[in-house]
């Protein structure tokens, strides 16, 4: 289906509820790019399951992503923030007294923590606590820090495109240099000179970064508001250790290790401070959102599922 947005019209889809009444209503907000793309399936297996468990789950593609109106090379943030505000009214208006949550996965993190800064709002969206009033919750998946750390695998891909694409220093032109860059190493030593871009360009992976989006991502960090509401946050750890010293041959063998879980993100300890409630747990698991293959964590949608319903109670019609 589709919703009627300012910017145009907002692909979506709607995961009903099983029972009566919404144990909560989740607004998704997808991963920057190609990432979304990956991401794909694991939304869609997590909203079915939360829909299950009783949920109501609305998974819109925001401006120029998916198959929402306009093209990626036009998306701002503001036209984001406008769509994240149209999904949230349209899922209240289905489902009335359901908790409103706001489920963000990389990127799609600092979108929905920007839009629970009492700025984005009118005045009279934020309650005297400072709270944003309407948004009782806060599902984060794997949320990156900052929109530097957001676009780096972009930048990577543009200066490895620049390096193939640049034409080979001429054999004359390093004579002339005194022979200089035969010795500088690197891209010099091999006649690959990267093509210089400002940083208000960037293009990579099929993606073109419109200027004002980069200047909104590079000015965005994941900051609490002032009162954050309830917040799960659930990241994935490399699950492999560092291989233990063996034992002298006499010894018995001693237990396995439980294995060890990476401490939360500095980030996280600033979000517990502000919240009302909250969570972190971090899971062993493939980075699905960047993985060659499609893949699938089961325990990262059992866990998300397990922890919502601890969070949110049974209504009743």
């Amino acid at each position: 289906m589709h919703l009627d947005s300012p910017t145009g019209a907002l692909f979506a889809l709607h995961h009903r509820p099983a029972g009566p009444a919404a144990r909560a209503a989740l607004v998704f907000v997808h991963a920057l790019a190609e990432e979304m793309n990956k991401s794909r399936r694991m939304a869609a297996l997590q909203a079915r399951a939360l829909a299950q468990a009783g949920f109501a789950v609305l998974q819109p593609d925001l401006h120029g992503c998916g198959d929402s109106a306009g093209e990626f090379a036009d998306a701002r943030w503001p036209l984001w923030l406008q769509d994240l505000a149209t999904a949230q009214a349209w899922l209240r208006a289905r489902h009335p007294g359901a908790p409103l949550w706001l489920w963000g996965h990389r990127a799609g993190a600092l979108l929905a923590a920007q839009a629970l800064q009492p700025q984005q709002g009118p005045s009279d969206a934020v309650d005297r606590a400072g709270r944003v009033i309407g948004v009782d919750g806060l599902l984060l998946w794997q949320p990156v820090a900052s929109g530097d750390q957001a676009l780096r695998p972009w930048q990577r891909m543009q200066r490895v495109a620049g390096l193939l694409k640049s034409p080979p220093r001429p054999a004359a032109a390093d004579a002339a240099a005194g022979g200089t860059a035969a010795h500088a190493g690197g891209a010099h030593a091999q006649g690959l000179h990267p093509t210089r871009t400002p940083a208000t360009a960037l293009q990579a992976g099929g993606y073109h970064f419109h200027p004002e989006l980069l200047q909104a991502l590079r000015a965005t960090r994941l900051d609490p508001p002032p009162a954050a509401p309830s917040t799960i946050w659930l990241d994935l750890h490399d699950p492999a250790t560092a291989a233990a010293e063996p034992a002298p041959a006499a010894a018995a063998p001693a237990p396995a290790a439980p294995p060890v879980q990476p401490a939360p993100p500095a980030a996280a300890g600033t979000w517990a401070r502000s919240a009302a409630a909250f969570r972190h747990l971090s899971l062993p698991g493939p980075a699905f959102w960047r993985s060659a293959e499609i893949d699938v964590v089961p325990a990262l949608l059992d866990a998300t599922t397990q922890a919502l319903l601890a969070a949110c109670p049974p209504r009743h019609a």
